[in-house]
């Protein structure tokens, strides 16, 4: 073995910090000069990055399962971050075959060594069953592991199994506080965030687990209707219509209901089909009332955002009646043309995207 001097030790720490700089520099060249000599000695350090250069074509011809094979030789080394991004591989099949039990294997040894992320990814394939049974109360043993280490997405999916008794006793107290760190960091995913922030607003509108308040509930209504959440605009509309939390604002609930029925949500589409028969923060209006009637009344047993304050499941068919008798109801008060006209109107819709 050969051992090196304080002085050989503190040259060879300064030079792969040099390495580190070049590379978040963008000095990728300078950074492999840097980082393959030491790789090829066997530093777990230098192969890590080494691997992910080689992951992203960061000065190098981008090669998988190049980086694949830098990743072992620091994984098994112990080099947590390489272990993790080794079991990504697996679990994707990204320059390896796709092999979960591997996977499972290299986020396991991560986990033991407090890799932040790999609790997350673990618990995930518990959750799921993938490469192993599924087992909910060891997906939430590792989410509430990767959650008390600051982990935003492990907060968002143990504060999930909290709301919806998966693995845990359903605990809606925990579930509103785990909500509330997640949308707290900025690394939260986009779709977590999104779902952590509705349920939030579900959790205040209801008082399950705070104290109800509809203003609170409103404001996180808002932040997803803004983004195009059908249920998060339904609820907005029911708040501006109720005048729970906001001003009673009969123009900005047919706003957002009209927002929601564009994406094809039944019962948005019911209540617009209601405003404009009797004219309410619109102007009365009997082809566009027929017509989202009919709309409704077409849906059936079509899917619904099931995260709204109704459940929209069991409501489906009987608002779909309802529809078919308000827009027969309509026919009595309306001409042929006006019929014809909606009756068009109706058969040439179709769903928006909402973005």
């Amino acid at each position: 073995m050969v051992l090196l001097s304080d002085a050989q030790a503190g040259l060879k720490e300064d030079q792969l910090d040099e390495a580190k700089t070049e590379y978040a520099l963008g000095n990728y060249q300078k950074a492999l000069s840097i980082f393959k000599p030491f790789a090829e000695q066997g530093n777990a350090y230098a192969q890590h990055f080494l691997g992910m250069m080689y992951s992203k074509g960061s000065g190098v011809q981008q090669n998988n399962t190049e980086a694949a094979e830098w990743y072992r030789r620091a994984a098994h080394q112990g080099f947590s971050f390489s272990q993790h991004n080794l079991g990504t591989m697996y679990e994707n099949g990204r320059g390896v075959p796709q092999d979960y039990a591997e996977a499972i294997k290299w986020y396991s040894e991560a986990v033991d060594q407090g890799h932040p992320v790999s609790p997350l990814n673990l618990g995930l394939m518990y959750q799921y069953g993938r490469g192993v049974s599924q087992n909910l109360e060891k997906a939430a043993e590792l989410f509430r592991k990767g959650a008390d280490q600051g982990n935003a997405d492990a907060q968002f999916k143990l504060g999930l199994m909290y709301y919806s008794g998966w693995g845990v006793s359903k605990d809606y107290m925990k579930a509103a506080s785990l909500f509330h760190k997640a949308v707290n960091q900025v690394s939260l995913d986009p779709q977590n965030r999104s779902a952590a922030q509705f349920n939030l607003g579900g959790l205040y509108y209801k008082g399950w687990g705070v104290v109800q308040d509809f203003k609170e509930a409103v404001k996180w209504f808002r932040k997803e209707a803004e983004q195009g959440h059908a249920g998060a605009q339904y609820n907005l509309g029911i708040a501006y219509f109720k005048g729970e939390g906001v001003k009673e604002d009969f123009v900005e609930a047919s706003n957002w209901f009209l927002k929601t029925a564009e994406q094809n949500h039944i019962l948005a589409q019911f209540l617009l089909g209601h405003m404009y028969k009797k004219g309410l923060g619109v102007s009365q209006d009997f082809v566009q009332a027929y017509k989202w009637f009919r709309i409704a009344a077409s849906q059936g047993e079509s899917q619904f955002n099931k995260h709204a304050v109704a459940d929209y499941n069991s409501l489906s068919e009987e608002y779909a009646k309802h529809a078919i008798n308000r827009y027969n109801s309509l026919k009595e008060r309306m001409s042929p043309d006006q019929i014809e006209e909606a009756k068009k109107l109706a058969r040439e819709w179709k769903p928006k995207s909402p973005y």
